[in-house]
């Protein structure tokens, strides 16, 4: 449909084509972006792929291996669809993402009530440095790291 709409109303194979991937490398540019700042990101927590037993119960396991980001900004919560409010999306999966703003203090209240760290980065550029930090602290290879510590 992507490429027989536009071609049906004029425009040439390769204008479709090109318009469509602009249209998906965008949409994937996005997706990446969210998932990467909700996801892989400190202090998310990870499960140990040796081990993928989870201690927790559900909903305190989505609470910490997500993190919230912008929760103040009203233009990235309408661009993304609430998914800068990952861990409140985690657990209220169908609730409208316009409610979101207003369950999060109340998450993070009885998160803290019961010792269950709710991560929020307050800005997207903040989320953007702790996820670019997170992928070069993984990037380093623990054994070269630790010979570099024995030799200095």
């Amino acid at each position: 449909m992507f490429l027989i709409i536009p071609i049906a109303v004029g425009y040439s194979p390769l204008e479709a084509v090109i318009g469509a991937s602009i249209v998906y490398m965008t949409h994937g540019m996005v997706a990446c972006v969210v998932f990467m700042l909700a996801h892989v990101i400190e202090p998310a927590e990870f499960l140990d792929p040796d081990n993928l037993h989870i201690d927790d119960e559900w909903a305190i396991a989505q609470v910490k291996t997500t993190v919230d980001f912008a929760p103040k900004n009203p233009i990235i919560n309408w661009y993304v669809g609430g998914l800068n409010y990952q861990a409140v999306h985690h657990l209220f999966p169908h609730i409208c993402h316009i409610h979101y703003p207003k369950i999060a203090p109340i998450l993070a209240e009885v998160c803290e009530e019961f010792g269950v760290n709710y991560a929020v980065h307050q800005t997207f550029f903040g989320a953007l440095g702790a996820n670019y930090s997170w992928l070069k602290k993984m990037s380093i290879n623990p054994e070269t790291k630790a010979i570099e510590q024995l030799t200095v």
